[in-house]
């Protein structure tokens, strides 16, 4: 029952979603936006007669994954050189000319245009604002080509997993399907695209962790370091690593945390103090953003200012991070977990489209792989041990 009512809420959000702008869209988005708006929604109500023929099933993930592709990369090769005001972009185009220099990204080698509405007039942001990880991906493509070759093909290839994932049967669930037309269908894609936000790098990193963790425990583990140590934010994911029942377990843990510190290590050595101040005082220092899509920015809307005070925003964080680990015994109740808690982080926090894209890919990613699944004739749930 739920992909009737998914399909019903995902057609009224594209229908109110028409008109709206998060940064700057190209041209070519609202272009093309009918073409995969209507084979999404085909694909949708494929989907919803899957009940009647199965083969409707595979119709519509078809449709859908071909909805986001032809979108993305007509999108990608026509709008390739469109040249974007956002700061984040300029970031990775200035981390990239550094390193061609021999220079350090996390110093003034970079210095962007603050985009924050908080911002003076020809406020600059001097150092990368993001870890190594990021700048390894999004500055080293910067160096070459362009830094959304990254998020196009981190993109492709986590649609391509979701879509065959939900086509097995032994996988099929109506809300793996879901998620996947709500990953697919989300109008923020074409802003995250475009921005060069690098939440795509992180779920991409993110998934394939948690899909080979069982499988290849090694190269799980170091993915998932390399995931760890590509956003700030997930420092908040230490409970569900340490306290779960299904990690604590894991020998191969503390590789995973190896690899996340050895990617900072360099970077700390060469200069701690630019360092610190490029990835955490940059961030740090935003302060009260009226554009959030949090409780913040639903309070501005009527006119309050308020930001949680950053120690109790990191109780809350940890206190439902440990409350939720306890539960967390599979590949899949790990991915949700983290999306749990990224979602309560992000919305008593400062969030912005890109976060809730993540927390929808990790959301969509993680009802896939979680325990069991739900067969065509309503089965029920099959229980999958703890993974090791």
């Amino acid at each position: 029952m739920l992909l009737p009512v998914a399909g019903l809420l995902i057609a009224v959000f594209l229908v109110f979603a028409r008109d709206s702008r998060v940064g700057p869209l190209p041209p070519v988005e609202f272009a093309l936006r009918p073409f995969w708006e209507g084979l999404i929604m085909a694909g949708v109500l494929a989907l919803v007669l899957s009940g009647l023929w199965k083969k409707w099933r595979t119709v519509g993930i078809v449709a859908i994954v071909v909805a986001a592709t032809v979108m993305t990369v007509v999108m990608t090769v026509v709008e390739w050189d469109s040249e974007l005001g956002i700061d984040v972009y300029h970031a990775h185009r200035a981390a990239g000319a550094a390193l061609l220099d021999g220079l350090n990204p996390y110093g003034p080698a970079v210095r962007v245009l603050d985009g924050s509405p908080n911002a003076a007039p020809g406020s600059v942001i001097v150092g990368y604002p993001y870890p190594p990880v990021v700048l390894l991906t999004y500055g080293v493509s910067a160096m070459l080509a362009d830094p959304r070759l990254v998020s196009l093909l981190a993109w492709l290839v986590l649609l391509g997993w979701l879509g065959r994932m939900a086509l097995r049967d032994e996988r099929y669930s109506d809300v793996a399907l879901a998620f996947l037309v709500l990953l697919a269908a989300a109008p923020v894609w074409p802003v995250v695209l475009f921005t060069s936000w690098t939440e795509p790098v992180s779920l991409l990193l993110l998934v394939l962790a948690a899909s080979l963790w069982r499988s290849r425990p090694i190269l799980g583990a170091v993915l998932l370091g390399l995931a760890l140590a590509s956003k700030q934010y997930f420092v908040l994911l230490t409970p569900l690593l340490l306290l779960s029942p299904g990690f604590r377990r894991v020998k191969h843990l503390p590789l995973a945390l190896g690899v996340a510190g050895a990617t900072l290590l360099p970077f700390i050595l060469v200069d701690a103090v630019a360092f610190w101040e490029a990835t955490v005082t940059n961030i740090a220092s935003i302060g009260f953003r009226p554009d959030t899509q949090s409780v913040s920015g639903l309070l501005a809307a009527v006119g309050v200012d308020l930001v949680l005070p950053v120690w109790v925003w990191l109780l809350v964080c940890f206190s439902f991070g440990i409350a939720l680990a306890r539960g967390l015994r599979s590949e899949g109740d790990l991915l949700l977990g983290v999306t749990l808690v990224l979602g309560v982080a992000f919305l008593t926090g400062l969030a912005f489209p890109n976060y809730w894209f993540l927390v929808a890919g990790l959301g969509a990613a993680g009802v896939v792989l979680s325990q069991g699944s739900l067969g065509d004739q309503g089965s029920p749930r099959e229980k999958v041990e703890a993974f090791p």
